[in-house]
C-alpha cells in the first residue's frame, strides 16, 4: 500500500506524470471501446475438473448432456467454447446464423475435412478438390432432378407398395415391427433407383453398402479422433473400423464398375446399330453428363449421394411415425386428408403439396427433434470479426445453435408437440412459405440453413408423404412400450433404434392407380 500511496501522490505532485496518465488512460479506453468484442476472452463452457489428466470424462459429460451444456453456454453468452468429442468448438448463437451465412471465409468443406481426417486413405471423398466439380452432385440434384420429379413421385409410391408388402407384409393380425432399421432398408430401396439406376437398385449388396459406408465413415473417424495427430497416418492402418471402411469402398467399387461396363456396352451396342444411345433418369447418368467427359470417382460420389438421401430421411420418417402412433385422433385426421386430397386430385407432387396437415405433423416432428442441436458447421479460413466485436480466430471451427426452434419467442409452448402447428400458420399472411416443411429459416433448422442447406429437401418431404400415406391407408398402427425415447449421443439426436410398434393390415379406402391401394 506505501508504494501505491507514493504513486498515487507522485501524480498529484507533479503536473507532467498528471497529464501522461491521463493520455495513458484515454488510450487505454479508445483501445477497449474499439476492441471490447475480441479483448475479452470468450467463456469455455466446460473442462478438466480438479485431479482429471485426461479429456475422457469431460468427452463422456458432453456426449451425454450437450443439451445442458449448451443451455448452459447461451446463459453466460451468445458466443462461447465447448469441448466436444471432436476438440473445441466455438458455439455461436442463432442470431449470428445470418452472418455465418454471408461469410465467403466460412468454409463447410473444410470443417469436413478437418473432422473426417480427409487426409487418410478411405476418407479422400471429402477432401475439398477431389472431385472436379464440388457442386458436380447438387447441380444433379436441383436440377435433373427436378426434372425428373413427377415420374420419380409415381415409381416411389409403386415401389412403397412392394416393399411394404415384403417388411410389413399382408397380415391382417396385429405383430410387431422394430422401425428404425426397417424404414431405413425402405428408404434405402425407395432412393435406390434415381440414385444408380434400376440395375444396382436390384443390388442387395449395393444397397447394403449404400446404408454401411455412411456407418463405418463415422464410426472410423471417432476412432481416430483420440489419436494424437501425428500418429494417425501410421495408426489407421491397424484399426478395424478403418479396415472395414477401405473393404466397404474396395466391395463398392467392384460392383459399381460392373454396372459402368454394362452401359458402356449398351451404348456402344446402340451406336453400332446407328441407334441413339440410352438416355437414364439417374444420378448416375447426371452426374457422368455433368462431368462432361472429366474423369471423377464416380463410385465414392454415389455412396456419398446415398448418404445424404437415406439417413436423414430415413430418421426422420421414423421419428414422425412415432408422433403419429402415439396420438390415434391425428391418425384419423391424416386419413381422412389423404382420402380428400389424394383421392381427389389424384397423385402428383402438387397434391402431395397439398398435404398440409401431414407437412405440418412432419415438420413439427423435426422441430421438436431435428437431427443435429447445431447445425452451420463451419471452418474459419481468415480471422473474422463479427457485427458486434466478437472475433472468431483463424483455425477455429464453429457451430450455429439451432435453440430458436425451442424458444418461447418463435413458438408458444415450444416443448408441446401441436400437429397443427404450421398448418395454423400458413393461414398468417406472410408465413405461408415459411410454415412448409422443405423452407428452411432461421428459426427452423431442421434441414439447416443457407447455401449449404439439404438440396434434397422436396424430395425428400414427397418421399416421406408417400410412405405414411401407403402406410396410414394400409395399416393399423399403435405403440408398445409406451413413447421411445429419443437417442442421443452429443449435438445428434436419434429417433429410437430398437422402439417397437404393431400393426396390423387393414382394408384401404383407396385403390387410385399409382398409390395401389
Amino acid at each position: 500500500m506505501t508504494l501505491i500511496n507514493s504513486a498515487i501522490s507522485m501524480v498529484y505532485e507533479h503536473p507532467t506524470a498528471k497529464v501522461a496518465l491521463t493520455i495513458a488512460l484515454a488510450l487505454c479506453l479508445c483501445f477497449i471501446f474499439k476492441h471490447r468484442g475480441s479483448s475479452q476472452p470468450l467463456p469455455v463452457i466446460n473442462g478438466r475438473r480438479f485431479f482429471e489428466f485426461s479429456d475422457k470424462n469431460l468427452k463422456e459429460r458432453y456426449r451425454t448432456n450437450a443439451k445442458g451444456l449448451l443451455d448452459l453456454g447461451l446463459k453466460q453468452n451468445d458466443a462461447f467454447y465447448l469441448h466436444t468429442d471432436k476438440g473445441l468448438r466455438l458455439v455461436l448463437a442463432n442470431r449470428y446464423a445470418r452472418e455465418v451465412h454471408n461469410n465467403p471465409h466460412l468454409s463447410l468443406s473444410k470443417a469436413i475435412e478437418d473432422e473426417l481426417h480427409c487426409d487418410i486413405p478411405g476418407m479422400e471423398g471429402y477432401r475439398q478438390g477431389y472431385f472436379p466439380d464440388q457442386n458436380m452432385g447438387n447441380m444433379a440434384i436441383k436440377i435433373d432432378m427436378r426434372r425428373a420429379f413427377e415420374s420419380l413421385v409415381k415409381s416411389w409410391s409403386r415401389d412403397t407398395s412392394s416393399i411394404l408388402e415384403e417388411f410389413w407384409t399382408d397380415n391382417s393380425e396385429w405383430h410387431k415391427l422394430i422401425l428404425s432399421p426397417l424404414v431405413l432398408d425402405m428408404i434405402s430401396q425407395l432412393t435406390a433407383e434415381v440414385r444408380s439406376g434400376p440395375d444396382l437398385a436390384q443390388s442387395p449388396a449395393w444397397r447394403r453398402l449404400s446404408v454401411s459406408f455412411t456407418v463405418h465413415t463415422f464410426m472410423a473417424a471417432a476412432d481416430l479422433d483420440g489419436w494424437p495427430r501425428f500418429l494417425r497416418p501410421i495408426v489407421h492402418w491397424f484399426l478395424p473400423s478403418w479396415k472395414r471402411l477401405r473393404a466397404d469402398i474396395e466391395e463398392a467399387r467392384q460392383i459399381y464398375d460392373a454396372a459402368t461396363e454394362a452401359r458402356l456396352n449398351e451404348k456402344e451396342e446402340a451406336i453400332s446399330n446407328g441407334k441413339t444411345p440410352p438416355v437414364y433418369d439417374d444420378m448416375m447418368y447426371w452426374m457422368e453428363q455433368r462431368a462432361g467427359g472429366v474423369p471423377f470417382d464416380a463410385c465414392l460420389a454415389q455412396l456419398l449421394i446415398a448418404q445424404a438421401m437415406i439417413h436423414g430421411t430415413a430418421d426422420l420418417t421414423t421419428q414422425a411415425i412415432f408422433d403419429i402412433v402415439e396420438r390415434p385422433e391425428l391418425i384419423q385426421e391424416l386419413r381422412e386428408e389423404i382420402l380428400s386430397v389424394i383421392g381427389e386430385q389424384g397423385l402428383s407432387v402438387a397434391s402431395l403439396s397439398n398435404l398440409h396437415l401431414m407437412d405440418s405433423t412432419i415438420k413439427e416432428s423435426q422441430r421438436l427433434k431435428p437431427l443435429f442441436l447445431v447445425t452451420m458447421k463451419r471452418y474459419a479460413e481468415e480471422r473474422i470479426a463479427l457485427s458486434d466485436g466478437v472475433v472468431i480466430p483463424k483455425g477455429v471451427q464453429i457451430v450455429v445453435h439451432a435453440q430458436n426452434m425451442w424458444d418461447e419467442a418463435h413458438y408458444s409452448n415450444p416443448f408441446e408437440f401441436q400437429s397443427h402447428r404450421f398448418l395454423e400458420r400458413r393461414k398468417i399472411e406472410g408465413q405461408e412459405a415459411a410454415a412448409q416443411l422443405a423452407t428452411a429459416t432461421t428459426n427452423h433448422m431442421g434441414f439447416g440453413f443457407g447455401r449449404h442447406g439439404c438440396p434434397g429437401r422436396s424430395y425428400a418431404a414427397a418421399m416421406m408423404k408417400i410412405l405414411l400415406c401407403h402406410i396410414l391407408l394400409k395399416y393399423d398402427l399403435k405403440l408398445t412400450g409406451g413413447r421411445p425415447e429419443v437417442a442421443k449421443a452429443g449435438v445428434l439426436l436419434m429417433a429410437n433404434h430398437g422402439a417397437v410398434i404393431e400393426v396390423r393390415r387393414r382394408q384401404g379406402e383407396l385403390n387410385l392407380g399409382p398409390l395401389s391401394l
